[in-house]
C-alpha cells in the first residue's frame, strides 16, 4: 500500500506502488495543493487519489464530491497539512477530520511509522523504518512542506 507520515510542519511518504503485483515507483503520492497551499498524502486506491485531487482543487464542496464507495477497495485515506499547521485525515466519503496530536500516519507502514515518530524520529525517519519494515512501503522517501499561496 504506501506509508505516510506528517510531523514538525513537514508530511513524507514512500514511492512505492504497484500494478498489477507488479512494483513500480509512484510520484504522485505526496501533492501541494494549488488551491490551499496545502500538502496532501494519500494511502489506497489510485482512482480515489485522481478524483480526490480534481474535486480538492475546485473547491471541496461536500454536495459534490464523486460517490466511488462501491469502485475502490481496501483503506482509502488522504492527510492533509495546512498552512497553519493543522493536520486534517480524509476518508472514502470525502470528510475531513481535525487530527489533535503532534504526529500521524496512514497506509500500511502507518505502526512502524507511528512507533518511530512516538521515540522522536521525524517524519521522514518515520517513512524510512516503514520502507524497512514494511513490504508495502518503499523507496524513494518523497517529502514536501505546505506553501502560502499569493493572491
Amino acid at each position: 500500500m504506501t506509508t505516510i507520515a506528517t510531523r514538525d510542519g513537514v508530511m513524507a511518504g514512500d514511492s512505492l506502488g504497484t500494478v498489477s503485483d507488479t512494483k513500480v515507483v509512484c510520484s504522485e503520492k505526496l501533492w501541494i495543493s494549488k488551491r490551499t497551499g496545502s500538502v496532501l498524502g494519500f494511502s489506497g486506491d489510485a482512482a480515489w487519489l485522481i478524483m480526490f485531487k480534481e474535486w480538492y482543487e475546485v473547491g471541496a464542496k461536500r454536495q459534490k464530491a464523486p460517490d466511488i464507495r462501491v469502485q475502490v477497495e481496501g483503506a482509502i485515506h488522504a492527510l492533509e497539512l495546512a498552512t497553519d499547521g493543522k493536520i486534517w485525515i480524509w476518508d472514502i466519503d470525502f470528510v475531513p477530520m481535525p487530527f489533535q496530536g503532534e504526529f500521524l500516519a496512514v497506509g500500511s507502514g502507518l505502526k512502524y511509522a507511528m512507533g518511530a515518530m512516538t521515540v522522536g524520529a521525524s517524519a521522514r525517519q518515520a517513512v524510512s523504518a516503514a520502507c524497512q519494515l514494511d513490504p508495502g512501503t518503499g523507496l524513494p522517501i518523497r517529502w514536501r512542506k505546505p506553501r502560502t499561496i499569493k493572491g
